[in-house]
């Protein structure tokens, strides 16, 4: 019944709202609130805990990128950044 009013007084209505211990086990959700962005095909795209409007924005933008979360994409790029500087390293020793 929370749930229910939730959904009401959030104008929700013309979105699907689900509550599953066992759905949320599946996408193996061990914290809330947590979000999951499904693309039109049914794919997840985007997914991770949210607390703030920012951090929901930060899911579309994870698929814009191509990533899972914001977080992959920032440690993808700190690993790029970290190979870019050991080669910097290794160039000014050599030459």
């Amino acid at each position: 019944p929370e749930h229910l009013a939730f959904y009401r007084k959030a104008g929700l209505e013309m979105f699907p709202y689900l509550l599953s211990t066992e759905l949320g086990m599946r996408f193996q959700i061990s914290k809330l609130p947590y979000a999951l962005l499904i693309d039109e095909n049914g794919l997840v795209r985007a997914k991770g805990l949210i607390n703030s409007r920012e951090q929901l924005e930060s899911l579309f933008t994870a698929k814009e990128l191509g990533v899972a979360s914001a977080q992959e994409w920032l440690g993808r790029n700190e690993l790029v950044e970290n190979q870019i500087s050991r080669k910097e390293n290794v160039n000014a020793l050599v030459g």
